[in-house]
């Protein structure tokens, strides 16, 4: 076998590794990510990296980034003492490189690596309406017990992130369509419309509201593909009403019949409008996971695992409520509504108060959980978790405005590259796909976690790769 051969199969190997990667383990990522930096150095790396196809402009302006976030750890030692995090983020740029390399060192096919990463969503969304009429996946997962069937990891097992995982690669199905929309039309329709409902049914409100922002602006900007777009939603309709019936009569059957009556006391009624809220609207619409019981005429919320440490007066009522698998306990008037962005809220409130107090240059990266755990400051509420969950949010309290601001110009930049005439297509469905990722006014991961970043870099790989080589 020629050396070409292998550096072909090694190539291939590697690329279909990614969508594997993502699902399964983000340590694969950072397994494949080495063996590209030791490939990217072993192929030259001032060959490549500065080849003309990349504008030097970006090279410099990362570089200053990635300068600042490893001089930011300095300034910052204090609030994190672990530095290398800070350092290492230079690696990300190298991300964005990939495409590049790979094609200088081997012209791959493109859309052969498309065409896979399309056929592991086409599983997935397949695995999310198994999961969600029978409880358990292919691979024996069950829908976790808290969430009872409001809420679908599938493959991700106990990580509720597939409805994002979804939405970040659904721009792949749209490159494909604009490439392919001559050609295989009954296939590509049958698969985004499997797409629309399993992004749907994983019950993760901002992928579901990203994902149709996304949708519609493709629908207002790209004349070409909005018949494809039409069929396709009328496709994922009948998907989606078939497989609300069959989840309604299997879940009645199989679930309500036999455990819900654990649940509540036989006086208590479990009508249509209960189950069909439960499982189809309130985890897209409000998030909110919970039965309506009648005891003493008291309407009672039922969410969470904590019943018997956070109310226990309610325990005296065995007979009535018994084994209460759930989440949080809320008793609540008839007319007020439990606010599902409460907890976000409190911790965008955080972060705000943490940017104010280190404007200039934050508190370092990822340090926001150890200010807000910590109790640094009077925050007026106690909700913490490791990030704020907005990716600006979490820069400007991280990095400082001088981070938020660097963070801006290279979004502005990005979105100035200019793509060969060829692929100015696909120039406009990735914006579009940035703008809904980027919005400001959503909740999301954290921007500096690994995986997310990943994510994000990943992206940008595809998006610089497209403006300069016809595929």
């Amino acid at each position: 076998m020629t050396n070409q051969n292998v550096l072909k199969n090694f190539v291939y190997f590697f690329l279909f590794l990614i969508p594997i990667g993502f699902v399964f383990s983000v340590v694969i990522i950072e397994m494949l990510f080495l063996l590209f930096l030791i490939t990217f150095f072993f192929f030259s790396f001032k060959k490549y990296f500065f080849s003309n196809e990349f504008e030097k402009y970006y090279i410099i302006f990362f570089f200053i980034f990635s300068l600042y976030i490893a001089l930011n750890g300095l300034i910052n030692i204090e609030n994190d003492p672990h530095l290398l995090k800070s350092f290492t983020f230079f690696r990300y740029f190298l991300l964005i490189t990939l495409f590049f390399v790979i094609k200088k060192i081997y012209k791959f096919k493109y859309f052969s690596f498309v065409n896979f990463f399309i056929f592991c969503l086409f599983v997935l969304s397949i695995d999310v309406l198994i999961q969600s009429v029978l409880g358990f996946n292919i691979l024996g997962y069950k829908v976790d017990s808290g969430y009872t069937f409001s809420r679908i990891s599938g493959l991700f097992k106990d990580e509720f992130i597939l409805g994002s995982f979804l939405f970040n690669f659904s721009w792949l199905i749209f490159i494909f369509l604009f490439k392919n929309k001559k050609k295989n039309q009954i296939k590509n329709i049958l698969v985004l419309g499997l797409l629309i409902c399993a992004i749907i049914f994983t019950g993760e409100r901002s992928a579901t509201i990203k994902f149709f922002m996304f949708f519609c602006l493709i629908f207002l900007f790209v004349s070409e593909l909005r018949l494809m777009l039409a069929k396709s939603f009328l496709v994922g309709i009948l998907i989606f009403t078939s497989v609300i019936f069959i989840q309604f009569n299997f879940t009645y059957e199989n679930y309500y019949k036999k455990a819900s009556l654990k649940l509540v006391d036989k006086n208590s009624k479990i009508t249509i409008k209960n189950v069909f809220d439960r499982y189809y609207f309130l985890p897209v619409i409000k998030d909110l996971k919970f039965l309506k019981v009648n005891v003493n005429n008291t309407k009672i919320n039922l969410e969470d695992k904590s019943l018997n440490k956070k109310k226990p007066e309610l325990n005296k009522n065995k007979n009535q409520i018994q084994d209460l698998k759930i989440t949080n306990l809320e008793i609540k008037d008839n007319n007020k509504l439990i606010n599902p962005l409460s907890g976000h809220l409190d911790l965008f409130e955080n972060a705000i108060l943490i940017a104010k107090n280190n404007i200039v240059f934050g508190t370092g990266l990822k340090t926001f959980r150890n200010m807000c755990f910590g109790k640094i400051y009077e925050f007026s509420n106690s909700n913490c978790s490791t990030h704020p969950h907005n990716y600006y949010l979490e820069i400007i309290s991280e990095l400082g405005v001088i981070g938020i601001i660097l963070f801006l110009i290279f979004i502005i930049l990005i979105f100035n590259k200019k793509f060969i005439i060829e692929n100015k297509k696909y120039k406009t469905l990735l914006i579009l796909f940035l703008v809904c990722f980027l919005f400001p006014f959503q909740t999301t991961g954290s921007f500096f976690n690994n995986y997310n970043s990943f994510i994000f870099f990943f992206i940008l790989s595809n998006y610089f790769y497209l403006s300069n080589n016809r595929v």
